[in-house]
């Protein structure tokens, strides 16, 4: 199982008809269940980030020692876009409990948005077979 929680959004100065509708997301949580892989279960939930964005990413801090994961992503889309994605929690085999913060910048410097969530998952066993 994994559930995601909205925490906190800001649209930035730019808000669209999109921006709203998420700001009334604020403290829905989505539940999906997954059935990963063993390489994939190993990953922290940064995801395919860099691919999806079309970013140059890089980890500027990367700590996963004693259950405990503290990780800073920066990024630079096409566009000149900063984005700093900082995860922070417990991380294992078994269960996973991590807040999440995503900072935009904007080309010029100034601030254009973000979010925060919470992301809460366990295993709950082996993954069905197909057939």
């Amino acid at each position: 199982d994994l559930d995601v929680t909205l925490v906190s959004f800001d649209p930035g100065p730019a808000a669209s008809p999109v921006a709203a509708a998420m700001k009334d997301e604020i403290g829905t949580t989505t539940r999906t269940e997954a059935c990963l892989s063993p390489d994939d279960a190993k990953k922290p939930l940064f995801g395919d980030l860099a691919p999806t964005t079309g970013a140059n990413c890089r980890f500027a801090k990367f700590v996963l020692k004693g259950g405990r994961l503290d990780a800073l992503m920066t990024c630079r889309n096409a566009g000149g876009e900063m984005l700093e994605v900082r995860q922070q929690g417990a991380y294992s085999a078994t269960a996973v409990d991590l807040s999440a913060t995503i900072r935009r910048t904007a080309p010029d410097g100034k601030p254009a948005g973000g979010m925060a969530t919470r992301t809460v998952a366990k295993r709950t066993g082996e993954c069905a077979r197909e057939g």
